[in-house]
């Protein structure tokens, strides 16, 4: 786009592009998780590729509640990778849903040094999910971290009413592509 499509537009300066091209990505400030997205409780999970790829996949968009899939069958990873996924459960698991559709969920984002586990959406916006005290929970991310590596940047968010339950009330299938 920078070398093909935005030179041929009208009043495109070159040395205004290479600037902002120079500038650092956008300073996004991490905001209090809003009290409509909070949970009851959380987990790390993981799911097979297998279970969102080709005709026989048992999650396709029929059954993904208010979340949002897509194709996988052109990702070069095996059928049994693993793709890593944060599973929120919740009483309130539709409205929780319903208000996480609205928010351009982007990916899931874990800083180890800080502890940091944070839900970006949109182009500007993170919220702080978790804050990762102990040092089981710091492993389980890094263990999250090692597995979206491995998945291409796959992994997922699920909202469900509990751990155990076998009906989502949402599931986006998000791909970081920096990790």
């Amino acid at each position: 786009r920078y070398k093909n499509v935005s030179p041929a537009m009208p009043g495109y300066k070159e040395q205004l592009a290479l600037e902002e091209r120079s500038r650092s990505a956008v300073d996004r400030s991490t905001d209090k998780m809003p009290d409509a997205l909070r949970g009851d409780q959380w987990a790390f999970v993981d799911l097979p590729v297998s279970e969102l790829r080709g005709p026989g996949a048992s999650i396709d968009e029929s059954n993904v509640g208010f979340g949002n899939i897509f194709s996988v069958d052109d990702i070069d990873v095996s059928d049994d990778t693993p793709i890593p996924g944060l599973l929120i459960t919740s009483q309130r698991a539709e409205p929780l849903a319903a208000w996480m559709s609205g928010t351009e969920l982007a990916y899931i984002s874990v800083d180890l040094e800080k502890g940091d586990l944070t839900l970006e959406v949109g182009i500007d916006t993170r919220y702080m999910f978790a804050r990762l005290w102990d040092l089981q929970q710091r492993e389980e991310a890094a263990t999250f971290l090692r597995a979206c590596r491995s998945a291409k940047g796959l992994h997922f968010v699920a909202v469900q009413q509990e751990l155990e339950a076998d009906e989502v009330k949402g599931f986006w299938l998000l791909r970081n592509y920096d990790v």
